[in-house]
């Protein structure tokens, strides 16, 4: 028998960074030059301080059935914009609806209340619609929800895409009955746990940015990517069988305790100065 011990790195963690993203934001008014100060009131010192804690905490929504919300993206419409952090609750069940997450100045959260019984789900003829999308600049971190799309487009064909934003998954389930699983272009990525599984072309797709600037960076730990890029092609522009994994033009890519099983082609593929960086993983039967 043989055994390995991967020793992975904290980025691995499932703890919240919510913290470090919430720091204070507290300020005091300083008077220079008046030794009394009578003139500055605590009312007006407190009022700093009380705008400052209102800054700094989380707008907080909950979604479902006899929530505030039935719909993801009317929630988010619904945060203030002056809010320091979003944290969007789903109850389980099934959102069909495409969410898209734009730069707000602030980030979002947006976590099943219980991991794997919540969906969202996008089911469209129109070309270039992914289930979950995130403008440029975008921050997001989206936990424990099931992943389901299918599109008409030939390129494009994603069930999440990153456009230049900041993306983690933690314990997600994607799949794309059409095109790839997850796709990025730019900014950052990274997925913790969870499967990206049966996807018709990719499980995941890495891109260095549309339009120049900073590489992509992309990390990967303990997520499964079973099955995906078996689909040939129906006389499609872009035929398949496809990699598991692709990444080009320039990515930076890290992936522990990975599994890449069953691919189409390739279980990894790598082009124009990509780099990939693979420990404690596994390919088999790519």
């Amino acid at each position: 028998g043989c055994m390995i011990t991967v020793s992975l790195p904290s980025w691995c963690s499932f703890q919240s960074r919510v913290a470090s993203q919430l720091s204070s934001r507290r300020r005091l008014l300083e008077v220079a030059g008046l030794a009394t100060g009578n003139w500055v009131t605590g009312k007006a010192q407190a009022a700093e301080v009380t705008i400052a804690d209102a800054r700094s905490a989380p707008w907080k929504a909950e979604v479902g059935e006899g929530a505030p919300f039935s719909s993801i993206g009317i929630a988010l419409s619904a945060a203030p914009r002056d809010a320091a952090a979003i944290w969007i609750t789903l109850q389980p069940g099934t959102f069909r609806e495409r969410l898209q997450i734009p730069s707000i100045g602030a980030p979002v959260t947006i976590e099943a209340a219980s991991h794997g019984q919540t969906v969202l789900a996008w089911e469209t003829d129109r070309p270039y619609e992914a289930a979950l999308e995130l403008a440029p600049g975008a921050e997001a971190s989206i936990r424990g929800l099931k992943v389901r799309h299918a599109g008409k487009s030939v390129a494009n064909n994603y069930a999440i895409y990153s456009n230049g934003a900041q993306l983690e998954l933690d314990d997600c389930d994607v799949t794309s009955s059409t095109g790839a699983g997850v796709a990025a272009e730019g900014g950052k990525l990274v997925l913790r746990g969870g499967a990206v599984h049966d996807c018709a072309r990719q499980g995941l797709i890495l891109f260095g940015p549309l339009l120049g600037g900073e590489p992509l960076c992309a990390k990967a730990c303990g997520t499964a990517f079973l099955a995906n890029g078996r689909y040939l092609g129906d006389n499609d522009a872009i035929r398949g069988p496809f990699d598991g994994i692709l990444a080009r033009n320039g990515v930076e890519a890290e992936f522990n305790g990975v599994s890449v099983d069953g691919s189409g082609a390739g279980g990894v593929a790598a082009f124009e100065d990509a780099r990939i960086v693979l420990v404690g993983s596994s390919l088999e039967r790519n």
